[in-house]
């Protein structure tokens, strides 16, 4: 036996030894007293007995064949006890799964009062399969006790629609079960599809208006559904982490994200993970506000219910106002009826009744016959017995039926929003000045409120086509658009020639030659609506507004909306104006009203935009100067005499020409001439000296020095260049210059 030989014998030996005490091993753990742990261990242990059991043969049939006859009755006698051991281990693990069976069948009583799983019928949604298939296999597929005819009906049963018609023409027959199965598989068992439909839900899950515990709630399922979905099909969802950051921070209104950016401003790039905490954070405290709530507080906050936003509506009704009605009707409490639907409860938690503007309610109070003080249909107003009255005014009638006077009435048509030409401008900027004879509510410094004028923050998309925020004031008293100096700089924006005489209060004019710019704008939480006009650019517009600044916690009933101008309280400078030209096109029909020294919010497409009154706090009050908007262009006398000459003046005859200029119009004469097919040829001119380049080559090297630093920095971007360039040298495109 050479030594190759020898030593791969003596190292069989030694691994057929091994695989014969590993399963001595294992028989020796299950021959003792075998409670539930060791029993487990035993048939874990169990599970390796045919893989070591074939290791042994295989090393003791290459031994057998080497041995000498008269050694082979010792190996033979190795064989013979590890059959045997082999053999009573695989006895052993019968007995252990037989006593198992006998359990579960003894069990057998207590399954079968489980309810039965009804498998989903599957209609052709991809996004559907998956669990359909899994549950299916789980059922019906991998059941060995069920036939295939069996399966082939519980398949046919368990789809509807697009899945049925793809399956429907093959008969029930059992040899066709596995096409049917296969078929389906086939169709939507497609990994990009799915993973599309997935990303798909992503994109389009519904944006936050405002902040609302509910749609947040919706939106955080909505990702996190997808994006589990997309790490089972294997997606390297962990790398991610920035666009998928992105995506949903794009989906949030405006307060949760200024919210989210104030409470992780010190962080340069937050994390996915961050953000859905912060999220989940925001919807447990919008949760225990809402529950923390009582309604008497919220009826308190807007004594004269109002539509806030189409499809909300506010149902709390002031609960003082109840008692009026209970105590009318306390003895036919258990047959309470509606008055205005008929349902089983008092007109003063009618929904239907509530959604009604004040002017309707009264008039179905009249219509009813209904008392005016409790709402009842007992009796009328003269023998109410109520003591309660209206909480806004303190007079006889119920607080339901109160008109407050700042009620609008709003049309609601639709309508489309135009864009302005050159020709059509819009709203501006008066002089400040402390002798105009305007009515307004700052008078002196013993004053304590002032006036709101409607402003919002939109976005406005600058020279580099970039969005910028800027503040915008709504007048629909202006028949022109501006927009300031600075915000024309900010936004990198050319301005075009014109000049427009500026007619204000009391007819006085401003001369305005600044020029007027095109400005694109979109509201600050979507990318839609869009507006397209011209503004005039002025030097300011008007000082800052507010004047002073608001008292916000005399504020309440504008809690939990989504403004327009979210720091609508703090004086800060206006940037555009816009006019009555766009007006229209901004604001909804919904109102929401407070109290005589509180601002009205109006629904609008940039959010809630607050006007009128509003309390000022003490410490801000100043001298202020009253404003009215209400100012219209025209062009000036000059101005149109001018452009009248310019039209009629017969242009000189006599030019003088440069050098260049007259080598131009030579080779212009010389050269030109028109093909029959009308076309007109000329040869261009070129100059013969070589152009001034000046001191280019330090300007070039500062470029080169400033890549050659960027690519030190990025080494797979150095990489990228360097053989971008040398296939560039390579190709011909360039070469090393001699000198």
């Amino acid at each position: 036996m050479n030594p190759t030989v020898a030593a791969k014998f003596n190292k069989s030996i030694l691994l057929r030894n091994t695989a014969m005490s590993r399963l001595k091993e294992t028989l020796r753990e299950g021959e003792g007293e075998l409670d539930e742990s060791r029993k487990a261990i035993f048939l874990a242990r169990a599970l390796q007995v045919d893989t070591n059991y074939k290791e042994f043969q295989e090393y003791h049939n290459y031994i057998i064949g080497l041995v000498k006859d008269e050694d082979f009755p010792e190996h033979d006698k190795i064989r013979s006890d590890t059959d045997i051991i082999f053999y009573k281990i695989k006895a052993l693990c019968a007995i252990i799964n037989k006593s198992h069976i006998h359990t579960e069948n003894s069990n057998a009583k207590t399954i079968q009062k489980l309810p039965k799983i009804q498998i989903p019928k599957f209609a052709g949604d991809i996004k559907e399969w998956p669990a359909f298939i899994d549950l299916f296999n789980s059922l019906v597929h991998n059941n060995d006790s069920i036939s295939k005819i069996e399966k082939f009906h519980h398949l046919i049963t368990s789809v509807r629609d697009e899945a049925h018609n793809i399956i429907k023409g093959l008969p029930l027959v059992e040899i066709n079960y596995d096409t049917a199965y296969q078929i389906l598989k086939n169709r939507y068992e497609n990994k990009r599809l799915l993973a599309t439909a997935y990303y798909q839900q992503l994109q389009n899950a519904t944006a936050l208006q405002r902040p609302n515990s509910k749609d947040l709630r919706l939106l955080l399922d909505t990702f996190h559904e997808n994006i589990e979905s997309l790490k089972v099909l294997n997606f390297p969802v962990n790398s991610w982490d920035f666009l998928l950051f992105n995506m949903l921070l794009q989906k949030l209104d405006t307060k949760t994200r200024t919210d989210f950016e104030l409470e992780h401003s010190e962080i340069e790039l937050p994390s996915y993970k961050q953000l859905i905490t912060f999220l989940e954070n925001q919807s447990k405290a919008l949760d225990s506000l809402q529950l923390m709530s009582p309604k008497s507080k919220m009826a308190a906050a807007s004594p004269t219910p109002q539509t806030i936003k189409r499809g909300y509506q506010i149902s709390n009704l002031l609960n003082t106002d109840a008692t009026n009605t209970s105590q009318t009707q306390s003895s036919t409490r258990n047959t309470l009826k509606c008055s205005h639907c008929s349902g089983p409860h008092g007109i003063y938690k009618c929904t239907e009744f509530l959604s009604r503007p004040v002017q309707d309610r009264i008039q179905i109070a009249s219509t009813k016959k209904l008392c005016k003080n409790c709402l009842s249909s007992l009796h009328n107003t003269f023998h109410c017995k109520s003591t309660a009255r209206c909480h806004v005014c303190d007079r006889r009638h119920h607080t339901l039926l109160h008109l407050n006077a700042k009620v609008l009435s709003v049309p609601s048509e639709d309508t489309v929003i135009p864009s302005t030409s050159s020709e059509s401008v819009s709203a501006n900027e008066i002089t400040q000045t402390q002798s105009l004879s305007v009515m307004t509510n700052i008078t002196s410094n013993y004053q304590i409120s002032t006036v709101l004028l409607s402003t919002a923050v939109v976005n406005v998309k600058d020279i580099r086509g970039n969005y910028q925020p800027v503040r915008l004031l709504i007048d629909s008293g202006s028949m022109i658009n501006f927009i300031s100096d600075n915000c024309v700089n900010r936004l990198g924006l050319k301005p075009k020639r014109s000049s427009l005489t500026i007619h204000g209060l009391n007819n006085m004019s401003t001369q305005c030659s600044k020029g007027s710019v095109l400005c694109h704008m979109q509201p600050a939480h979507g990318q839609n609506p869009k507006f397209n006009f011209e503004a005039l650019i002025v030097p300011q517009i008007c000082s800052k507004q507010p004047q002073m600044e608001i008292d916000v916690s005399n504020c309440k009933h504008i809690t939990n909306l989504c403004l327009a101008d979210p720091k609508f309280h703090i004086p800060s400078s206006i940037d555009i104006l816009i006019g009555a030209e766009l007006t229209p096109y901004i604001f909804n029909k919904d109102r929401i009203f407070g109290t005589a020294d509180q601002p009205v919010a109006i629904d609008s497409i940039f959010g809630w935009i607050l006007q009128g009154s509003a309390s000022v706090l003490r410490n801000s009050i100043d001298n202020a100067t009253p404003f009215s908007f209400h100012v219209f262009a025209q062009i000036s006398l000059n101005r149109t005499l001018q452009k009248f000459w310019e039209v009629e003046q017969v242009p000189k005859s006599t030019v003088i020409l440069t050098p260049e200029e007259q080598l131009c119009e030579t080779i212009f004469s010389n050269t030109v001439k028109r093909e029959p097919s009308g076309r007109f040829i000329v040869s261009l001119p070129f100059k013969a000296s070589q152009p001034v380049l000046g001191d280019s080559y330090s300007q070039a090297k500062r470029r080169f020095l400033s890549l050659e630093n960027k690519l030190a920095k990025n080494p797979s971007l150095r990489i990228a260049y360097a053989e971008f360039m040398k296939d560039y040298l390579e190709s011909g495109h360039m070469s090393v210059p001699s000198s």
